[in-house]
């Protein structure tokens, strides 16, 4: 019933529930009562009773589904179709059965995965006597205490009330839920971290929490106890607001994370089972469809269109022909002409349906497929250090990578290594090297004195996790940002080396050789909105102090107004120059506070925090003031260096056509600096600087840059802009932005948050209508991910949220190269290649039920028989289609990696469009007239066996049939650049099922009209004439074609691959190619020779990796 009730609400009640009911401590029926739902996982998209219908509805929402249906009701009228209804049927009940096919094996996993977390076994707490209770997972519920052990993962989102380490932490590795390694610590209520297991069964009380959302960063939530058996008779235990315990995201486990280097813990369960964080999170990205979709889509209407028009013509002449024609034929029954001519309409609906493939969405199903495994199976896209490779999370984008004309991308952790290296500080208004830092460090003086306080900030104020290596007995760091724990390295190494938390908030320090404990009072933590983290510290001489670290912006207005001015300016100058050099900077500071003052502050912090409804905008009103009047310690400046071939990369994707945007919150020298050194911006350019304090300033720049772009014979120019100035750009003057930033070579957006980076692609995406991609590491960088085209995550040291909502994930920064260049235009290539030659075949053979309607009265006689026409779409012609769309290459990968501007045939969107499509079926409406009317000219009015007997219409359909399965096969071969003993075998086997398929119609006598076609036919020397002269009046003209464009109108990559062709022959192909100036832009990977074959299993038939 609570399922039930649950599911009634998603569906029905407009949603997830704005509010949640309050948890009783100890009390199962009271929270059995409550709207709480089970701890059963569902993932699945189907089950026993949803699944034929939902599958239904999935299909016909498709235009070829819904299409081919209407087609088969159709058939199966009697009075209406001319072909018996049941090939029809086969062939589109195969097409369903390998979707619902692959539909159920994806499901079916879905389904095992949830099996098994479903029946885990943990142990819950039983109330009052506090004895252990084994259930499974799927049986623990909303108020229930359990019992967690070392390396098991957390069954459901549970409050921390008690573990094992003195202190009440615990430290969890989250990997499983947002893909950091590094162990996060949770710690329990500080009324309850010194409870028993048996004090925890007896507690009463009431927990109220937010309601369930998918944010996992943050929790709300309270708790008030009716008594507490071990609590500070200056705390009342009494149940009313005043005392309600507030609880954050440091007390809650989330589901699926997995406890480490902490015995046991327990905890209450605040959401189970479809409410958890985890499920929450577990939505499908959004739907994105490719141009090429899209395309296809439209051309299929205009087909179909084009159908309803051929119908109406049948229509017309069927009326025409009754009306003229059938008083002077005797033998002909005379009927009503407009249902003659309606008749006709529907007769002429179905036989001609066939000129849309209907196989022509499973084949591209199944090559994207494996076209996106080959992108996963990429040696030369794997981590050289962990032997991981790239992730394509969806194949339907696979040919959008060909089409790519913007990339937007972060810089931390995207471009560089996200690996951070204390390179020096400003302390004192003077930079300081390592060398430096020891040396004054030991000497006792100002300076001294100075990095002391300096580095004593840093070794307090973070939220690192210590470990003890045992083998080596040091203390090893982990932390969320690597920067964090950069600097508390850097403390450490300078002789202040933290040691850890213990009980009550004590914290130890070894400064210098001598342990110092100090009180942690609270942790102001770090948001993307604070830009700041701030501690509360009580020293051992009783003394409170507040240390706080982040960025300039944030903290230099925060700095005491009757502070060193002098310290300040130099401070200032010193971030510039970290910044210019592309070091990522922190100030440091702190200041004293009273006991009077703290104590203010911490009950309005922690009735803030108490609160439900708008506690971060209740937080955030008490601690800003409270992180102001700051004396200025120094800063940081730390080293995030370039991944490799980052520059090499950055400048092959803009000599590919394609505009590279950088988005990040860093500061604009920073940002600068890494455009320099990553080759987006060159020292010639003209950099044009937008820094605006106002929406009219930031007009007039715009303007003015403008300008003086048209004015100065348009130079090169970079645009360079803030976030604070990205603003007013966004909201007020989008136009002008775009115009500018279209014309500059370069853009940098600095210091954006991540609604700017989301904002900023939707503003080029919708304004240009140009296929964007964005490219980050970092949870903030999901909105633009998902904004875009297509959206590249990289695996990160930040966790891998970015890479799982993006649509492929890829290791490094230059997998990108390869991911376009090579991947994305050959999957454009090959998938419009597929799309052309399947709507080519369909229309040359089926056609010519067209032509034959002139000369059987508009009857809807067929020329083919009913089987063969279903299975040429399924078995005979469906093969070599997907062997094309697997391995065809137009051009090699030596060439594309030695010539960016090869990109530009795929991303000019020519491979696709209508003239294409246009040329391909007039090529196919040519052939069918030399199937139809080239056959009646060789043969006569009769096709004659050699005995003298007529071989009547039935073997004009099949000597028509056989032709057109000869050229559309020669056709396919003739279109194959790239040709491996895969493909040789396929093309020459589908050829093969034609005649094996004629053979058992004609000796088997299922079939009347078919038994006997190969005994008479296979001995009319004239057959065998006409198929070599037919495919000849086809194919030659294809070939003529061919030649003359090449010849007379050739394009770029055709004119480079007759130039490497003719290098070859010479000996010299390996020289041309080493003569071009990106050919050491490889990276070491590539450096191997391009035609060694990359897949095992294809290593004797392919030569390179498609």
């Amino acid at each position: 019933m609570q399922r039930l009730r649950t599911a009634y609400r998603e569906n029905f009640g407009g949603g997830p529930r704005t509010t949640y009911p309050p948890i009783a401590f100890n009390n199962s029926e009271e929270n059995r009562g409550q709207d709480f739902p089970n701890n059963t996982i569902h993932s699945t998209k189907y089950n026993v009773v949803t699944f034929f219908p939902r599958f239904l509805y999935e299909q016909f929402r498709k235009l070829t589904s819904t299409y081919f249906l209407l087609t088969l009701i159709i058939s199966f009228i009697p009075a209406i179709s001319p072909l018996s209804p049941w090939p029809t049927f086969m062939g589109f009940a195969f097409i369903q059965l390998v979707a619902a096919a692959r539909e159920i094996y994806d499901d079916f996993k879905r389904y095992k995965a949830d099996r098994k977390s479903n029946r885990m076994k943990y142990e819950v707490v039983e109330v009052t006597s506090g004895e252990l209770k084994e259930v499974r997972c799927s049986k623990i519920r909303v108020g229930d205490l359990v019992y967690v052990t070392q390396d098991k993962q957390i069954p459901a989102d549970m409050v921390l009330l008690i573990s094992s380490i003195e202190g009440a932490n615990c430290y969890l590795e989250t990997a499983q839920l947002d893909g950091e390694t590094n162990l996060k610590m949770k710690k329990a209520p500080r009324e309850t971290e010194t409870l028993s297991q048996k004090e925890v069964a007896n507690l009463k009380g009431v927990m109220q929490c937010e309601a369930p959302n998918a944010n996992l960063y943050n929790f709300q939530g309270t708790v008030t106890f009716d008594s507490l058996p071990s609590v500070d008779d200056n705390r009342s235990t009494s149940n009313n607001d005043s005392n309600k315990i507030p609880l954050g995201p440091d007390n809650i486990l989330l589901k699926n994370t997995t406890l480490r280097n902490t015995e046991w813990v327990i905890g209450v369960v605040a959401y189970a089972g479809q409410e958890t964080k985890l499920a929450l999170n577990q939505k499908p990205p959004p739907s994105k469809m490719s141009t090429l979709d899209k395309r296809l889509n439209f051309y299929v209407i205009s087909i179909l269109l084009a159908q309803l028009a051929l119908c109406l013509i049948e229509f017309g002449m069927a009326i025409y022909f009754e009306k003229k024609l059938v008083d002077h034929s005797w033998y002909l029954s005379p009927v009503d002409p407009l249902w003659n001519g309606v008749l006709a309409f529907f007769q002429y609906f179905v036989i001609l349906s066939y000129i849309i493939p209907l196989s022509l969405v499973v084949s591209l199903e199944v090559i994207k497929m494996i076209q996106a495994q080959f992108m996963e199976w990429d040696d030369r896209m794997r981590n050289p250090e962990t032997g991981k490779g790239a992730v394509a999370k969806t194949s339907n984008l696979n040919d959008e990578l060909g089409l790519v004309e913007y990339v937007f991308s972060d810089k931390t952790g995207t471009l560089t290594e996200n690996k951070m290296i204390f390179d020096k500080c400003s302390v004192n208004g003077r930079i300081y090297n390592k060398q430096a830092i020891t040396e004054l460090l030991e000497a006792n003086n100002s300076d001294g004195e100075s990095l002391g306080d300096f580095f004593t900030v840093l070794s307090l104020c973070h939220n690192v996790i210590t470990e003890r290596d045992e083998e080596s007995n040091s203390i090893k760091y982990r932390a969320s940002s690597p920067d964090e724990e950069a600097l508390v390295y850097a403390a450490a190494e300078n002789g202040f080396e933290f040691l850890g938390g213990g009980s009550e908030g004590r914290v130890k320090v070894q400064m210098r050789g001598q342990t110092q404990e100090y009180v942690l009072l609270d942790v102001l933590e770090f948001s993307s909105d604070r830009r700041r983290m701030s501690v509360v510290i009580q020293d051992s001489q009783g003394k409170i102090w507040l240390y706080t670290k982040g960025s300039d912006a944030m903290m230099l207005p925060r700095l005491a107004e009757d502070g060193d001015k002098e310290l300040k300016k130099k401070t200032e100058e010193h971030l510039s120059e970290f910044s210019n050099e592309g070091l990522r900077t922190l100030i440091i500071a702190r200041r004293e506070v009273s006991k009077s003052d703290y104590e203010s502050f911490h009950k309005n912090y922690t009735d803030a925090a108490s609160t439900l409804e708008g506690r971060d905008e209740a937080v955030d009103a008490v601690t800003d003031p409270f992180e102001t009047q700051l004396t200025l310690l120094g800063a940081t400046a730390i080293e995030d260096k370039l991944q490799e071939h980052v520059p090499e990369t950055i400048e092959y994707l803009m000599e590919m056509g394609i505009k590279v945007w950088v988005i990040t919150g860093d500061k604009q020298e920073t940002a600068i600096s890494i455009g320099h050194s990553t080759k987006l911006l060159r020292s010639d350019m003209h950099l044009a600087i937008i820094n605006a304090e106002s929406s009219e300033e930031c007009l007039n720049i715009l303007k003015e840059a403008y300008d003086r772009h048209n004015e100065s014979n348009k130079e090169t120019t970079a645009m360079i802009i803030d976030g604070h100035s990205l603003k007013f750009a966004l909201a007020d003057h989008p136009d002008e932005f775009l115009q500018f930033a279209l014309i500059a070579r370069s853009v940098i957006c600095c210091r954006v948050t991540p609604l700017q980076k989301a904002n900023v692609v939707r503003l080029v995406k919708e304004k240009t209508g140009a296929i964007c991609l964005a490219i980050g590491d970092g949870a903030n960088d999901v909105g633009m991910i998902q904004e875009a085209n297509v959206g590249v995550g990289i695996f990160g040291r930040e966790g891998t949220q970015a890479a799982r909502t993006s649509d492929y994930a890829i290791q490094m920064f230059q997998h990108l190269q390869r991911l376009l260049a090579i991947h994305g235009r050959y999957s454009l290539v090959r998938s419009a290649g597929v799309i052309h030659y399947s709507f080519y075949k369909n229309f040359a053979v089926f056609f010519v039920q067209m032509w034959w309607s002139f000369f059987c009265g508009y009857s809807a006689q067929s020329l083919y028989d009913d089987w063969m026409m279903t299975v040429f779409n399924i078995l005979i012609t469906s093969i070599p289609p997907i062997i094309y769309g697997v391995f065809e290459k137009d051009i090699s990968e030596k060439l594309i990696n030695t010539n960016p501007r090869i990109y530009n045939r795929t991303q000019s969107k020519r491979v696709f469009t209508s003239k294409t499509l246009a040329v391909w079926i007039l090529a196919a409406i040519y052939h069918s007239l030399i199937f139809f009317f080239g056959t009646m000219v060789v043969f006569g009015e009769d096709i004659w066996a050699p005995n003298g007997q007529s071989l009547g219409v039935i073997m004009f359909g099949n000597v028509i049939l056989t032709l057109g399965v000869t050229v559309v096969q020669l056709k396919i071969c003739l279109e194959t650049s790239y040709w491996t003993i895969i493909t040789f075998v396929t093309y020459g086997f589908s050829f093969v099922v034609y005649f094996v398929l004629l053979a058992l119609e004609s000796f088997t006598p299922y079939n009347a009209n078919q038994f006997g076609v190969m005994q008479n036919l296979f001995v009319v020397p004239t057959f065998y004439l006409w198929m070599i002269l037919g495919s000849g009046a086809c194919l030659l003209p294809d070939l003529t074609f061919k030649f003359i464009k090449q010849k007379f109108f050739p394009e770029e990559w055709e004119l480079l691959l007759e130039e490497y062709q003719r290098a070859k022959k010479r000996g010299t192909g390996e020289e041309m190619i080493s003569d071009s100036p990106w050919s050491n832009h490889k990276n070491p990977e590539e450096q191997r020779d391009d035609e060694e074959p990359l897949l095992p299993e294809l290593k004797k038939q392919t030569k390179s990796f498609p």
